[in-house]
Protein backbone atom coordinates (compact mmCIF):
# COMPACT_ATOMS: atom_id res chain seq x y z
CA UNK A 1 0.00 0.00 0.00
CA UNK A 2 1.19 3.57 -1.00
CA UNK A 3 1.53 5.83 1.55
CA UNK A 4 -0.28 8.79 -0.65
CA UNK A 5 -3.43 6.07 -0.63
CA UNK A 6 -4.28 8.98 1.77
CA UNK A 7 -3.57 11.86 0.42
CA UNK A 8 -0.47 14.03 -1.05
CA UNK A 9 -1.57 17.16 0.35
CA UNK A 10 -4.09 18.06 -2.76
CA UNK A 11 -6.18 15.28 -3.13
CA UNK A 12 -6.98 11.65 -1.45
CA UNK A 13 -7.49 8.53 -3.41
CA UNK A 14 -9.01 6.75 -0.09
CA UNK A 15 -11.64 9.02 0.04
CA UNK A 16 -12.44 9.24 -3.60
CA UNK A 17 -12.93 5.54 -3.39
CA UNK A 18 -15.26 5.95 -0.34
CA UNK A 19 -17.16 8.31 -1.92
CA UNK A 20 -17.81 5.27 -4.72
CA UNK A 21 -18.42 2.93 -1.52
CA UNK A 22 -21.14 5.52 0.06
CA UNK A 23 -22.63 5.80 -3.30
CA UNK A 24 -23.28 2.17 -3.81
CA UNK A 25 -23.19 2.91 -7.31
CA UNK A 26 -23.00 -0.64 -8.61
CA UNK A 27 -19.65 -1.69 -10.71
CA UNK A 28 -20.75 -1.87 -14.28
CA UNK A 29 -22.66 1.40 -13.54
CA UNK A 30 -19.31 2.82 -12.27
CA UNK A 31 -18.75 5.55 -15.49
CA UNK A 32 -21.63 7.13 -14.45
CA UNK A 33 -19.96 8.75 -10.86
CA UNK A 34 -16.97 10.55 -10.97
CA UNK A 35 -15.27 12.04 -7.97
CA UNK A 36 -12.49 14.73 -7.67
CA UNK A 37 -11.44 15.34 -3.40
CA UNK A 38 -9.62 18.01 -2.20
CA UNK A 39 -7.40 17.82 1.31
CA UNK A 40 -7.72 20.74 3.41
CA UNK A 41 -4.58 21.12 5.70
CA UNK A 42 -6.36 22.91 8.64
CA UNK A 43 -9.54 22.37 10.44
CA UNK A 44 -11.05 25.80 9.94
CA UNK A 45 -11.08 25.54 6.15
CA UNK A 46 -12.25 21.95 6.34
CA UNK A 47 -15.04 23.01 8.64
CA UNK A 48 -16.26 25.33 6.61
CA UNK A 49 -15.77 23.12 3.15
CA UNK A 50 -19.08 21.12 1.82
CA UNK A 51 -19.09 18.07 -0.72
CA UNK A 52 -21.28 18.98 -4.00
CA UNK A 53 -22.82 16.42 -6.77
CA UNK A 54 -23.83 18.13 -10.80
CA UNK A 55 -25.47 16.07 -13.07
CA UNK A 56 -23.02 16.84 -16.50
CA UNK A 57 -23.41 14.72 -19.74
CA UNK A 58 -24.96 12.39 -18.24
CA UNK A 59 -22.07 11.90 -15.13
CA UNK A 60 -22.87 12.79 -11.58
CA UNK A 61 -19.67 14.69 -10.68
CA UNK A 62 -18.51 14.95 -7.68
CA UNK A 63 -16.79 16.54 -5.08
CA UNK A 64 -15.33 15.84 -1.50
CA UNK A 65 -13.55 17.08 0.92
CA UNK A 66 -11.11 15.95 3.54
CA UNK A 67 -8.96 16.34 6.48
CA UNK A 68 -5.87 13.80 8.13
CA UNK A 69 -5.59 13.96 11.45
CA UNK A 70 -2.03 14.66 12.49
CA UNK A 71 -0.55 11.86 14.54
CA UNK A 72 1.89 13.68 17.31
CA UNK A 73 3.94 10.19 17.63
CA UNK A 74 4.65 10.06 13.82
CA UNK A 75 8.72 10.68 14.35
CA UNK A 76 8.23 8.46 17.31
CA UNK A 77 10.73 5.69 17.84
CA UNK A 78 8.95 3.91 20.70
CA UNK A 79 5.62 1.00 20.74
CA UNK A 80 2.91 3.87 20.15
CA UNK A 81 1.56 3.47 16.58
CA UNK A 82 3.05 6.15 13.74
CA UNK A 83 0.86 6.46 11.48
CA UNK A 84 -1.86 8.55 11.03
CA UNK A 85 -5.15 7.28 12.67
CA UNK A 86 -8.02 9.48 11.62
CA UNK A 87 -8.83 11.11 8.77
CA UNK A 88 -12.60 13.72 8.46
CA UNK A 89 -14.25 13.17 5.21
CA UNK A 90 -17.37 14.35 3.85
CA UNK A 91 -19.15 13.03 1.17
CA UNK A 92 -22.84 13.53 -0.96
CA UNK A 93 -24.76 10.79 0.25
CA UNK A 94 -26.22 7.82 -1.38
CA UNK A 95 -29.64 9.44 -2.02
CA UNK A 96 -28.50 12.90 -3.38
CA UNK A 97 -26.54 10.44 -6.07
CA UNK A 98 -29.41 8.53 -6.53
CA UNK A 99 -31.91 11.61 -7.53
CA UNK A 100 -29.28 12.41 -10.31
CA UNK A 101 -28.91 9.02 -11.82
CA UNK A 102 -31.45 6.89 -11.28
CA UNK A 103 -33.57 8.55 -14.24
CA UNK A 104 -30.93 7.24 -16.03
CA UNK A 105 -31.66 3.99 -15.28
CA UNK A 106 -28.46 3.48 -13.09
CA UNK A 107 -28.88 0.99 -10.60
CA UNK A 108 -28.04 0.96 -6.89
CA UNK A 109 -26.81 -1.53 -4.20
CA UNK A 110 -27.97 -1.16 -0.18
CA UNK A 111 -27.68 1.94 1.78
CA UNK A 112 -23.94 2.03 3.36
CA UNK A 113 -22.62 3.87 6.32
CA UNK A 114 -18.91 5.07 7.34
CA UNK A 115 -18.52 1.24 8.89
CA UNK A 116 -18.57 -0.39 5.76
CA UNK A 117 -15.60 1.95 4.49
CA UNK A 118 -13.72 1.34 7.78
CA UNK A 119 -14.09 -2.34 6.90
CA UNK A 120 -13.02 -1.24 3.16
CA UNK A 121 -9.78 0.05 4.61
CA UNK A 122 -9.18 -2.99 6.70
CA UNK A 123 -9.78 -5.20 4.14
CA UNK A 124 -7.43 -3.57 1.81
CA UNK A 125 -4.68 -3.54 3.83
CA UNK A 126 -5.13 -7.72 4.26
CA UNK A 127 -5.01 -7.55 0.63
CA UNK A 128 -1.57 -5.31 0.38
CA UNK A 129 -0.02 -6.97 3.26
CA UNK A 130 3.12 -8.66 2.49
CA UNK A 131 2.21 -13.23 2.33
CA UNK A 132 4.50 -13.40 5.44
CA UNK A 133 2.46 -10.41 7.47
CA UNK A 134 -1.01 -11.58 5.93
CA UNK A 135 0.15 -15.31 7.67
CA UNK A 136 1.28 -13.87 11.28
CA UNK A 137 -1.87 -11.90 11.23
CA UNK A 138 -4.47 -14.87 10.42
CA UNK A 139 -2.72 -17.05 12.72
CA UNK A 140 -1.94 -15.01 15.65
CA UNK A 141 -3.40 -11.76 14.98
CA UNK A 142 -6.62 -10.61 17.64
CA UNK A 143 -9.64 -9.47 15.69
CA UNK A 144 -11.17 -6.60 15.07
CA UNK A 145 -14.39 -4.93 15.59
CA UNK A 146 -16.05 -2.70 13.71
CA UNK A 147 -18.99 -1.06 15.12
CA UNK A 148 -22.18 0.71 13.93
CA UNK A 149 -21.98 4.14 13.55
CA UNK A 150 -22.35 6.84 16.19
CA UNK A 151 -24.88 9.64 14.67
CA UNK A 152 -24.14 13.08 15.37
CA UNK A 153 -27.47 15.58 15.23
CA UNK A 154 -25.32 18.28 14.30
CA UNK A 155 -22.30 19.50 12.52
CA UNK A 156 -20.31 20.77 15.52
CA UNK A 157 -21.03 17.72 17.52
CA UNK A 158 -19.88 15.36 14.35
CA UNK A 159 -16.82 18.00 13.69
CA UNK A 160 -15.82 17.68 17.59
CA UNK A 161 -16.20 13.96 17.89
CA UNK A 162 -13.32 11.65 17.18
CA UNK A 163 -13.02 7.85 15.60
CA UNK A 164 -12.99 5.64 18.43
CA UNK A 165 -9.55 3.44 18.23
CA UNK A 166 -9.00 1.03 20.90
CA UNK A 167 -6.49 -1.98 21.25
CA UNK A 168 -8.01 -4.12 24.31
CA UNK A 169 -6.90 -7.88 24.74
CA UNK A 170 -9.67 -8.83 22.55
CA UNK A 171 -8.38 -7.09 19.75
CA UNK A 172 -8.94 -3.94 17.57
CA UNK A 173 -12.67 -1.62 18.03
CA UNK A 174 -13.70 0.99 15.67
CA UNK A 175 -16.71 3.21 15.27
CA UNK A 176 -17.28 6.34 12.98
CA UNK A 177 -18.90 9.45 14.19
CA UNK A 178 -21.15 9.91 11.22
CA UNK A 179 -23.16 13.07 10.04
CA UNK A 180 -26.09 11.63 7.40
CA UNK A 181 -28.66 14.44 6.37
CA UNK A 182 -32.03 13.62 4.04
CA UNK A 183 -31.67 15.37 0.86
CA UNK A 184 -34.38 17.73 1.63
CA UNK A 185 -32.96 19.59 4.22
CA UNK A 186 -32.73 23.27 3.02
CA UNK A 187 -29.53 25.39 3.26
CA UNK A 188 -27.23 23.80 1.15
CA UNK A 189 -27.21 21.00 4.09
CA UNK A 190 -28.68 18.09 2.78
CA UNK A 191 -27.70 15.02 0.85
CA UNK A 192 -24.78 15.00 2.71
CA UNK A 193 -22.97 11.87 4.77
CA UNK A 194 -20.03 12.62 6.81
CA UNK A 195 -17.92 10.50 8.48
CA UNK A 196 -14.26 9.90 10.71
CA UNK A 197 -12.59 6.97 9.39
CA UNK A 198 -9.97 4.24 9.87
CA UNK A 199 -6.88 5.27 7.73
CA UNK A 200 -5.60 2.78 5.06
CA UNK A 201 -2.11 2.85 6.73
CA UNK A 202 -3.48 3.03 10.33
CA UNK A 203 -5.04 -0.76 9.60
CA UNK A 204 -2.04 -1.75 8.01
CA UNK A 205 0.23 -0.44 10.86
CA UNK A 206 -2.41 -2.81 13.44
CA UNK A 207 -2.15 -5.71 10.88
CA UNK A 208 1.31 -6.33 11.22
CA UNK A 209 2.63 -4.76 14.45
CA UNK A 210 -0.41 -3.96 16.94
CA UNK A 211 -2.19 -7.13 16.84
CA UNK A 212 0.37 -9.20 17.34
CA UNK A 213 1.60 -8.10 20.46
CA UNK A 214 1.30 -9.82 23.76
CA UNK A 215 0.84 -13.09 21.17
CA UNK A 216 2.95 -16.32 21.00
CA UNK A 217 5.24 -16.43 17.62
Amino acid sequence: MEETMEGDGVRSPWTEHGQRIMSAVLDKYSEYLTVTDTIFETLLKFSSSKPHVVLEQKMANTTTSTHIYPNPNRLSVGSEPITSKEMGTKFKSREAIMELLIPLGVEFGDEVSCRDINQAAFDLALSTASGLSKSRFETRGRSSTFHPDEVKLTGSGWLEAHLLYSITDAGLEVKSPSLPTDVNVGFGLGGMHYCKLLTPTRALEYLIIDSLVGTQP
